[in-house]
């Protein structure tokens, strides 16, 4: 495949989706150990949730017919039969002019549709209130099955589990889940001049931005990192890398050695071995043009651009996918709508990725995207930016002022913190 023929975006994500090998193993774990891992196969409740009718509000159950025409001046008068302790089924059962108390959380009697919050109830003595507020069929209260129906699907195969589906799957007795083992993964970072973090720097040469940026970018994916190896421009070297960190990884991400010079390897490593295929030398897009995959023993492998910008850009664009892709994790990076702030200019015939950083503005009580103008090798800008605008190959540029999806690059709580009145 000729370097300069290159493919769209979307055509690349379609063979990646295309290409996608099945048999990612599956296991079960507590459900103290289930938050960000993905869901091997289809959750049902197991019971109903609540499974007893259970009070929102301390006060009294009643039949709400009843108290329909309660009031301050003509409060319906009722006779307490007892009281529902927490933590124990009830065993009353009310008839019409009858109360039991309930606190908050408490089971609501057989019998009883409503609950009269204790601020609208009187107590005249032992055995007798009066209610002095109406309330209409199932107030303050919740029946079973209302937050959740026994046999009812919970999440589908492929969901990414949060905290709170822990605390939701808890309170159904859920202690187990089947779920996808986690992906691995394994980084080699090429060239020459890559030195690590902590070795002794000399003019010319430039720690491994990428290498610890990527690594620490499939952490938080939830991906367990199998190696990262820092290699020079030797052919022999790199593919002795290669290959182990392929028998023990779903891919290899290779960082710079994409493009097309003398010792640039990366592709030559990818299809040294007998069952490679070449997928995409090269897309139509700015900045991440010298990008690579390629396909080995059914793997996706990834040769990323040496720019730190491009490089992580890319990461986001089509390694996450194929992770996704792999377990079927369907759920969506977070977007944000913006209003820009200046004029930014299009890259005709190809996708133009711009980054941008988001500052609230409270006169427009929404974000104004600011572009980061800085070239794809300006390490700041991996700090910078909030997130990117995408402006596809058609378009010429877009005008200030235009409302723009922001694709996010960080949590929401981190997003810029500065406001303008």
């Amino acid at each position: 495949m000729d370097f300069f023929d290159v493919m769209t975006l979307d055509e690349a994500l379609k063979l990646i989706d295309d290409s996608v090998p099945g048999g990612i193993e599956l296991e079960t774990v507590l459900l103290n150990e289930a938050v960000d891992r993905i869901v091997g196969k289809p959750v049902y409740a197991p019971i109903d949730l609540p499974d007893f009718n259970r009070s929102t509000v301390d006060g009294y159950a009643v039949v709400a017919g009843d108290v329909q025409g309660a009031s301050e001046g003509m409060p319906s008068m009722m006779k307490v039969v007892g009281e529902s302790v927490m933590g124990k089924q009830s065993n009353h059962v009310i008839h019409t002019g009858e109360a039991v108390y309930v606190p908050t959380g408490g089971e609501v009697p057989e019998g009883a549709d409503g609950v009269v919050m204790i601020e609208y109830c009187e107590r005249l003595d032992a055995q007798t209130i009066l209610v002095k507020h109406p309330i209409h069929h199932g107030e303050n209260m919740t029946f079973i099955g209302d937050d959740m129906r026994k046999g009812e699907r919970l999440y589908r195969a492929g969901r990414k589990l949060s905290a709170y589906d822990v605390g939701l799957l808890a309170g159904l007795g859920v202690s187990e889940l089947t779920v996808f083992r986690k992906l691995r993964a394994a980084v080699i970072s090429t060239g020459d001049e890559i030195i690590a973090v902590d070795a002794p720097y000399c003019a010319g040469k430039i720690r491994d931005i990428n290498g610890n940026a990527l690594v620490a970018s499939l952490i938080r994916q939830g991906v367990t990192v199998t190696g990262h190896d820092l290699i020079g421009d030797d052919f022999e070297a790199l593919k002795r890398a290669f290959d182990e960190a392929l028998s023990v990884s779903d891919t290899v991400i290779f960082s710079g050695g994409s493009s097309v010079g003398a010792k640039d390897y990366t592709m030559k490593v990818i299809m040294s071995d007998q069952s490679s295929e070449l997928l995409v030398h090269g897309l139509a897009i700015k900045p991440g043009k010298p990008t690579i995959i390629g396909k080995v023993d059914g793997k996706l492998i990834f040769g990323l651009p040496g720019h730190p910008s491009a490089a992580l850009l890319l990461y986001n664009l089509v390694v996450v996918p194929y992770f996704n892709a792999l377990t079927g994790n369907r759920d969506m990076p977070f977007s944000v709508t913006a209003t820009l702030e200046r004029r930014v200019h299009g890259a005709p015939g190809r996708d133009m990725f711009v980054m941008v950083s988001l500052k609230y503005d409270n006169a427009l009580k929404g974000y104004i995207a600011y572009p980061i103008h800085a070239k794809s090798g300006m390490i700041s800008l991996l700090s910078k930016a909030d997130g990117y605008i995408r402006l596809s190959r058609d378009e010429e540029g877009l005008l200030e002022g235009s409302n723009v999806t922001v694709h996010l690059l960080k949590n929401a709580h981190q997003l810029g913190e500065d406001t303008y009145e």
